[in-house]
């Protein structure tokens, strides 16, 4: 079982911003069909109504899979 690490960055020169985010899962133990994942995200646009403002979150979930 291999972890899986995402990393996505984007940059608009024209208004100087952009974002940086960095996705980490695994599947704990012997589960089959369930994944842990982090992330991590800085920079402008996360969402549509942070579009206009530096955001830094960190997200703890768990993903179930079929």
């Amino acid at each position: 079982r291999a972890a899986l690490v995402d990393v996505g960055v984007r940059f608009n020169p024209a208004s100087g911003r952009g974002a940086l985010q960095v996705d980490y899962s695994f599947q704990p133990g012997q589960a089959q069909s369930a994944a842990l994942f982090f992330r991590g995200f800085t920079g402008f646009g996360e969402s549509l109504i942070d579009y206009n403002h530096w955001v830094t979150r960190f997200t703890v979930g768990l993903a179930i899979q079929r």
